[in-house]
């Protein structure tokens, strides 16, 4: 397949003909069977869909699927302080499949809102060997200097097409090294959100695809893009 897009985090879980996907799985039901879903995918416990009463079945269920070859990355995994259990129960659900991302070698893709200095100091205190990628970035440009220094990476997603959004104006100055692209759950066009980010960095849209494979192979490997 002549993969033209890499959508790094979506909901959709349709196969789109030249574009790369990793489409999310969630843990809500321990009914959950991963053979629904068209690989590659991640697989995480939420923040919002953290149950106290099922936390360890959940979490059983996480290192099952996530152990799989079809499964490149656990997530999405994070914090919320807007929506949510106590802070406390998220910090520690995640701490756990934090553990897992590391025992399995496969890259995090997180949720985060209004938690990022409790995201820094977890990964200052852990010392992760395997990447972290904060999805659907929309925050300031110094916020997002302080974490791609950090090492982490951001994905922007449809936020970008709004030239007013916080997004949009952080990216135009962002290195491109530490950079992915997502629809998430939105009804834009990875390929759209492309163009877009090229206008924005006045770069050709090639040169771009180049880059985010470049970090894809950094972040991924090379053996699921061609």
């Amino acid at each position: 397949m002549n993969i033209q897009y890499i959508d790094i985090h979506t909901h959709s879980h349709q196969s789109t003909p030249n574009i790369f996907k990793i489409s999310n799985i969630l843990i809500i039901k321990t009914t959950l069977n991963p053979h629904e879903y068209i690989p590659p995918f991640s697989v995480g416990i939420h923040p919002w869909h953290i149950n106290e009463s099922s936390k360890q079945i959940d979490l059983d269920l996480l290192f099952q699927i996530a152990s799989s070859s079809d499964c490149v990355a656990i997530g999405e995994i994070g914090l919320d302080k807007v929506k949510g259990p106590s802070i406390e129960i998220q910090l520690d659900i995640l701490h756990k499949q934090l553990q897992t991302t590391e025992k399995l070698m496969k890259p995090v893709i997180l949720h985060c809102v209004k938690a990022y200095d409790l995201l820094a100091q977890l990964r200052k205190q852990l010392q992760p060997i395997v990447p972290w990628i904060i999805h659907g970035f929309n925050g300031s440009e110094q916020l997002a200097l302080q974490l791609v220094k950090q090492g982490f990476y951001l994905s922007f997603g449809h936020q970008i097409l709004n030239p007013k959004s916080k997004a949009s104006k952080t990216f135009i100055n962002l290195p491109l090294d530490y950079v992915f692209f997502e629809t998430d759950e939105n009804e834009a066009s990875i390929a759209h959100i492309y163009q877009q980010a090229a206008r924005l960095k006045s770069i050709d849209e090639n040169v771009l695809k180049d880059k985010i494979r470049d970090n894809f192979i950094k972040v991924f490997g090379d053996g699921l893009v061609e």
